[in-house]
């Protein structure tokens, strides 16, 4: 998917920094993982069955009576997406959403913490750099910290971007030697405030797409490779990836151009992973084995970026819609990690109400009935979570 600089922004940082830092927080971490949110979980499903409640367990009449019940009462909470993950050495994630609350924010991290082991940030160019040579990165920082306090890894996404700028530069003349300078200078700064974190960085996203790509234009084809070498300059031990879209089946649109782009980066030693961004319709959603073939096609780690599945085209009752998305997210996790080759999976939002397909008019697949994520727009857990968890269960086994 290409999305516009202003589709983009609006998913991922158009949020006010109020919001945002009340979604960093400041206060210590929790220890306890908080229940899922008002959502009784189903007793019919293997992996959630209700837990009896202690009702013969006698008043706690002691400090160490208090620690056993509370410690008992934490191991008898169902298990997570990111329990589960975390027990077969897999990342699981999410990329904030946008066009909320504060509150809504915390009841975001809340889940996310919970669930995922990987946190998506957004890095684009118009939110990092707005002016010239001035770096606006402290937010995306502070998000970045407070997964690393709960144990979570990062993807700081994207360094460059050609559909991404900010209008200091899309509004000017620039040569081609001044705009390398530009990129090796905001690559190289933004990847200083994530040194010491080990985070794993998108360095290039959806290069050549069109005469849109700024990057392409202006510099040519080698802006990628330029790219990646100033990415590697700058923390030689970074996992660094190429990410694209429909690149995800044999005859993917961007399928061949995403492999030439591997190939050349990966003879240079500067490639440690390709992005799959996978943003799914569910009446043309891939073969299982179609997926499975391409990523270990890749020669390379795969990580899936960006995961969704928008059912506006499905009819039927909400029942039937949410089943049919719950078997796409089953099959494409499976296919993840079924290949041998898939290292994380992220969803692209918490909460339908704050994803890419409902928040972009733009798109020719928008739609308030697009429901493409796991959780409701109450960020209620729907099939598709229950789907995941079971596939995930699976292989913890």
């Amino acid at each position: 998917m290409n999305l516009t600089r202003r589709d983009f922004l609006k998913l991922c940082g158009s949020s006010s920094i109020a919001a945002l830092l009340a979604a960093c927080g400041s206060a210590p971490t929790p220890t306890a993982t908080p229940a899922l949110m008002n959502t009784p979980l189903p007793t019919s499903t293997p992996l959630l069955t209700a837990t009896p409640a202690l009702t013969s367990t006698p008043a706690p009449t002691s400090t160490a009576t208090v620690t056993a019940t509370a410690t008992a009462t934490a191991t008898l909470r169902p298990l997570t997406l990111r329990d589960l993950a975390d027990k077969i050495g897999f990342r699981i994630g999410a990329f904030f959403g946008s066009n909320t609350t504060p509150e809504e924010w915390e009841r975001i991290t809340a889940v996310q913490i919970r669930e995922f082991n990987l946190r998506g940030i957004f890095v684009g160019m118009s939110l990092t750099q707005p002016k010239q040579g001035s770096f606006d990165v402290d937010v995306r920082r502070r998000l970045a910290e407070r997964a690393i306090r709960e144990k979570m890894d990062i993807l700081v996404h994207p360094l460059v971007w050609g559909d991404d700028l900010p209008s200091w530069l899309r509004n000017r003349g620039v040569t081609r030697n001044e705009l390398v300078e530009i990129m090796k200078n905001h690559i190289t700064t933004l990847m200083k405030q994530f040194v010491e974190m080990k985070a794993t960085y998108v360095v290039a996203n959806e290069a050549y797409y069109t005469d849109r790509d700024f990057f392409n234009r202006v510099i040519g084809k080698d802006y990628v490779d330029i790219a990646f070498e100033t990415a590697r300059s700058a923390n030689p031990s970074a996992a660094l990836i190429y990410n694209d879209n429909n690149n995800h089946t044999p005859f993917g649109e961007r399928t061949s151009p995403t492999q030439e782009i591997v190939q050349r980066l990966k003879s240079k030693g500067l490639l440690d992973g390709v992005g799959l961004q996978m943003h799914l319709r569910a009446e043309t959603a891939p073969a299982k084995k179609d997926v499975i073939e391409t990523m270990r096609n890749y020669g390379l780690p795969i990580h899936v970026t960006e995961f969704d599945v928008n059912i506006r085209n499905i009819h039927g009752s909400q029942e039937e819609r949410y089943a049919k998305q719950a078997q796409i997210y089953k099959e494409m996790l499976e296919a993840a990690i079924e290949s041998g080759v898939c290292k994380e999976f992220i969803t692209f939002h918490i909460g339908d109400k704050f994803s890419f397909w409902e928040n972009t008019p733009s798109s020719p697949y928008y739609s308030r009935e697009a429901d493409p994520t796991p959780f409701d727009d109450n960020l209620k857990p729907k099939p598709a979570y229950f789907a995941m968890l079971e596939v995930l269960q699976r292989f913890a086994k």
